[in-house]
């Protein structure tokens, strides 16, 4: 967290209001979170010079100062600019939003296996989401199966990816990575279809997490088009083969990494070689 007026940091803006205080002064308030924590935020017109109102979920440089106030730091803000970069989007991922004990930290241990700057550039995309990364953090991998439980997806994803960094060892490093990042994002899905908040209930019921992958990832796998074509289409198709093979197969003539499929059954490690395998 900020230490001094100098110190520049980066957070994500969660729930920025411009309100007005007892004397009649307008101010802004704003929570800011990293994985350090969340402190409240606050911007008066005599010392803060940034935005008016930053976007919700926004990325944002932040000067200011720590003050406590009845016991709870507070933030008096000098400075708020739009962040257009993030050198490690796992620190601004909030502990509080991970019910899994060490997950985040589990989190960034497979992102620093992904050695590939396009394929880091592209988990990193999904990670600054706030709305992929943060209901992937605290949702159950599933209703009444395996990993039922809050923060379960986020469990489930890093097993899966952990077991292809383990037993691909052997194989080329660019092809061990892909099936990693497969692994880690195959249940994206559930982002969706998990979420009783947003009412996605329904979207469980008819429609299969697995056909919202491509949607939900669509942004970053764009950007992985433009630096890494060959490895963008690798990824589609290990997202999406099982629907193009027969008897859960892949097609002939291609690769068998796509056996991130099934994530509704526990992984076996002779699938998990098979995902890496060939390709």
């Amino acid at each position: 967290m900020l230490g001094h007026a100098n110190t520049r940091m980066l957070f994500t803006v969660y729930t920025p209001r411009q309100r007005v205080s007892r004397g009649g002064t307008p101010y802004l308030m704003a929570d800011l979170a990293d994985n350090s924590g969340i402190v409240r935020a606050h911007g008066w017109p005599e010392r803060y010079c940034g935005q008016p109102l930053p976007a919700d979920l926004s990325l944002v440089t932040v000067t200011g100062n720590i003050r406590k106030f009845h016991d709870r730091k507070m933030v008096d803000l000098h400075q708020l600019e739009p962040a257009f970069a993030v050198p490690d989007p796992i620190r601004l991922l909030p502990q509080s939003c991970c019910p899994i004990i060490a997950g985040i930290d589990r989190l960034g241990e497979i992102r620093a296996g992904i050695i590939s700057p396009p394929l880091r550039t592209f988990v990193d995309a999904v990670l600054a989401n706030d709305l992929l990364a943060l209901p992937f953090l605290r949702l159950p991998g599933s209703r009444r199966h395996h990993h039922s439980f809050p923060g379960g997806l986020l469990a489930h994803s890093l097993e899966c990816a952990g077991i292809v960094a383990t037993l691909g060892i052997d194989l080329p490093r660019q092809t061990r990575e892909l099936g990693m990042v497969a692994a880690l994002w195959h249940d994206i899905g559930k982002v969706v279809t998990l979420d009783n908040r947003r009412g996605a209930w329904l979207n469980g019921a008819v429609l299969d997490h697995d056909a919202l992958t491509l949607e939900l990832l669509s942004t970053a796998l764009s950007g992985l088009d433009r630096e890494w074509e060959e490895g963008a289409m690798m990824l589609r198709y290990l997202f999406t083969w099982k629907k193009n093979g027969r008897g859960g197969r892949p097609p002939a003539g291609h690769s068998r990494s796509g056996v991130c499929r099934r994530p509704d059954q526990q992984w076996s490690q002779r699938r998990a070689v098979g995902l890496c395998r060939n390709a």
